[in-house]
């Protein structure tokens, strides 16, 4: 597949996934191979690749970004045809019937929640709403087909010790000759080894002709920190993000502290990666509007360990742009800059000589002014 292909076939796929949003009466645009959902703040991207090729068959592999929170979900298929345009939208028609409502209704509308399955879990003490998709099924129809092993999968995932927020599973099974070609279970994006052990002896029918099985699943609860990520990230204004995150659920004093922690975080870790020396103090100082200060600890600001937490993740393969423009609004890396543009050396400043101040307003509860900045500051 050279490059013209793939890009005509990934503007393709984006297409063919706006029309099915359309269509369910969500408005969206197209770019290329990008859906912007403006008024969701959401965008999914198409990316298309070659499999297998052959005379008489192409296979190709369409990857699905959705990308609602800073972490985006990814969902891959396959689609089979005599070229590669018909291989593509074989593949299309396998997101269309195995994730496309699951996304639907977790993300945009409750309108169509009859196309899906959904259900109230208790998962580590912490209450879930489940968004589950039919099972996605390919190949030769099994005789007597039963779900036993639908039972025994979602009973192993109310076993997981998930966190408050969003999370999405999803389970794989293929088989042929009455062998196991892929069984793997997938939990935000990575192998979640405790299910995938124990999915391999679930109870599959096995039979000569090939069929396989999909079911994906997102999993919500209380306040999703991957998406308080990605709005404090957007370029939107300041108003129009804070009553966004206020409708998520988050307290003005929790919106502020969401604004000066988690670029913080991400500033530090850029910093350090840069090659800044030392280590950067956990003490700051917080002033609200009344000029009065309070002496805190950032390891113990959830905002701060969550974000510090999280940037470790996403940067092991590198910084996006997007992280990246989270990390320059944050106090440490504006500093960084001034002190560099004043003649500091690099290898010279030392992070545990920071003294940081942050500006809350309504830190002590006192006071309900908003801003439209990010609040930081630095003495």
């Amino acid at each position: 597949m050279n490059k013209e292909t793939k890009e005509i076939l990934q503007k393709q796929s984006a297409k063919y996934i706006a029309e099915l949003f359309v269509n369910h009466n969500i408005n969206c645009t197209t770019s290329e191979n990008k859906i912007v959902f403006d008024k969701e703040q959401i965008t999914i991207e198409t990316y298309c690749s070659c499999r297998d090729t052959s005379q008489e068959l192409k296979v190709i592999q369409l990857d699905v970004y959705i990308d609602y929170g800073i972490n985006p979900i990814l969902e891959s298929f396959a689609g089979l045809g005599n070229d590669f345009e018909t291989a593509t939208l074989d593949a299309f028609e396998n997101f269309m019937h195995s994730t496309f409502h699951t996304i639907l209704s977790a993300f945009f509308t409750s309108k169509f929640d009859e196309e899906i399955n959904k259900y109230n879990w208790n998962i580590n003490g912490i209450e879930f709403e489940v968004f589950s998709s039919n099972i996605g099924f390919r190949g030769i129809q099994v005789p007597n087909f039963t779900t036993e092993w639908l039972n025994q999968f979602e009973a192993e995932v109310q076993k997981l010790q998930l966190t408050e927020g969003t999370h999405w599973v999803r389970l794989f099974f293929s088989q042929q000759q009455n062998q196991t070609n892929v069984c793997e279970v997938l939990l935000n994006n990575k192998e979640c080894i405790s299910i995938a052990q124990k999915a391999q002896q679930f109870d599959w029918h096995q039979q000569e002709e090939f069929y396989s099985i999909r079911v994906f699943m997102i999993l919500k609860n209380g306040i999703d920190f991957n998406r308080v990520v990605k709005i404090i990230g957007s370029e939107e204004e300041y108003e129009d993000a804070f009553l966004r995150l206020e409708k998520m659920g988050l307290s003005e004093l929790e919106i502020e502290k969401a604004y000066a922690f988690i670029p913080e975080a991400f500033g530090r870790k850029l910093n350090k990666e840069i090659g800044l020396s030392g280590t950067y103090p956990n003490k700051a100082i917080v002033m609200n509007s009344n000029k009065e200060e309070f002496d805190i600890n950032l390891d113990d600001e959830k905002m701060y360990s969550d974000a510090t937490q999280l940037i470790h993740e996403l940067t092991k393969k590198g910084w996006s742009n997007d992280l990246k423009r989270i990390a320059f609004t944050s106090s440490a890396v504006k500093t960084l800059n001034t002190a560099i543009s004043e003649g500091a050396k690099l290898e010279k400043i030392n992070c545990r000589n920071y003294s940081i101040i942050f500006s809350i307003p309504t830190y002590s509860q006192t006071t309900n002014n908003k801003q439209k900045k990010p609040f930081w500051k630095i003495w």
